[in-house]
């Protein structure tokens, strides 16, 4: 009964894209033992503590892949976090960059195509990295 569920769960890891390799490997080699100590010995008291001992070395590297699994998971979700700050502040800046400036301080030159103010001294050159001149104020 044993060996149909580790077919089972052998059949279900094979088949999940997120079961470690490990797991895998772990589950055959558990299985590969097993028939070879139900076909070597002929004890049987001897056969269940021997399969009880590597059902529960099983259980113990299946218990730790798991572990990896959710530590994985974990780091996963601290990454997908920072990455939705990043993007929550850059789209701050973006927003606050945008309406800065939006009232003049003093007496501006001529108002921007960014919507910046120039306060350059002279009409040559104004507003020239900003796309160039919308309106002129004096």
């Amino acid at each position: 009964m044993k060996t149909v569920s580790i077919l089972l769960i052998l059949s279900l890891l094979n088949g999940c894209a997120s079961a470690p390799k490990n797991t895998v490997e772990a589950a055959t080699n558990y299985l590969g033992k097993v028939n070879q100590l139900n076909t070597n010995i002929s004890d049987t008291s001897s056969i269940d503590l021997e399969k009880q001992k590597l059902y529960e070395e099983f259980k113990n590297y299946n218990k730790k892949a798991q572990e990896d699994i959710e530590k994985r998971n974990e780091e996963i979700a601290k990454q997908v976090i920072t990455g939705i700050a990043v993007v929550v502040l850059v789209a701050g800046l973006l927003y606050l960059r945008a309406n800065t400036n939006l009232t003049p301080l003093g007496n501006p030159m001529a108002l921007c195509k960014d919507g910046q103010f120039s306060y350059s001294e002279h009409h040559q050159g104004t507003c020239s990295h900003h796309g160039g001149v919308n309106v002129w104020y004096r």
